[in-house]
């Protein structure tokens, strides 16, 4: 619709034709072409139903619109029908043709990736573990000379150590740090780290036991293995 040329086409006419023109302009859009001869339904349309409605629609088809072929024509009208539908189908076209290349840049895409198998885990090796040496090993040699609920009336606190012997010189307090002691009191509970360390230095003096490798593991196992069922002296 060209409102500037519609303008200049209608400046001769009153409101109320501008109006019916308007109105029979909307209906040929509708309709998609040339509107039917038929009167009563062109009244029905554009709702005149007066006498001089009626009267009023068919001065405006006479006077911008040709009749042929029963139907009434308006070449302006024809004209920009048939721009539009020509601007549709490029429309169409060009969407199908988006569409087409899309499905196409797709297809390639797919058809160029390659697909890399995983390569297979190999498997985690288990690290075996190294058992831990069962307490009773520890127990063993357990001296239980000094235990005092074991040796009722015997006296083992008068220890002297005159010897140069390896046996003789060693003691478990050179062993003992924080580390060790706290753990031996969490396993001892209420009984003397200091007297535990007493007795197995004379067990070791003795002879009853020898110098272990690692004496702070030694002494741990060999306290929880002396102190079993026993009260703290």
């Amino acid at each position: 619709m060209y409102w500037g040329d519609l303008d200049d086409d209608t400046s001769d006419l009153s409101e109320a034709e501008f109006g019916a023109y308007i109105r029979l302009i909307q209906a040929y859009w509708i309709n998609g072409g040339p509107i039917s001869d038929n009167k009563q339904r062109i009244y029905s349309r554009v709702r005149a139903h007066s006498t001089t409605g009626k009267r009023l629609y068919n001065d405006i088809l006479k006077s911008f619109f040709v009749h042929k072929n029963g139907a009434y024509h308006h070449k302006r009208i024809d004209k920009e029908l048939a721009q539009a539908s020509k601007n549709i189908r490029k429309n169409k076209q060009r969407t199908a043709a988006a569409t087409a290349a899309r499905k196409l840049k797709r297809s390639n895409v797919t058809s160029n990736v390659t697909l890399t198998p995983s390569p297979t885990p190999t498997p985690i090796s288990k690290k075996k573990k190294t058992p831990l040496t069962p307490l009773k090993n520890a127990c063993q040699n357990v001296d239980n000379s000094h235990n005092p609920l074991l040796n009722k009336g015997k006296n083992t606190d008068n220890y002297v150590d005159n010897s140069s012997n390896p046996l003789k010189t060693f003691t478990i307090h050179n062993y003992i740090d924080d580390s060790v002691r706290k753990q031996a009191e969490r396993d001892n509970p209420k009984w003397s780290i200091f007297e535990l360390a007493r007795v197995y230095d004379e067990g070791v003096h003795n002879g009853k036991r020898s110098i272990p490798h690692t004496p702070a593991k030694a002494f741990l196992a060999w306290c929880n293995c002396y102190t079993r069922n026993k009260r703290p002296s």
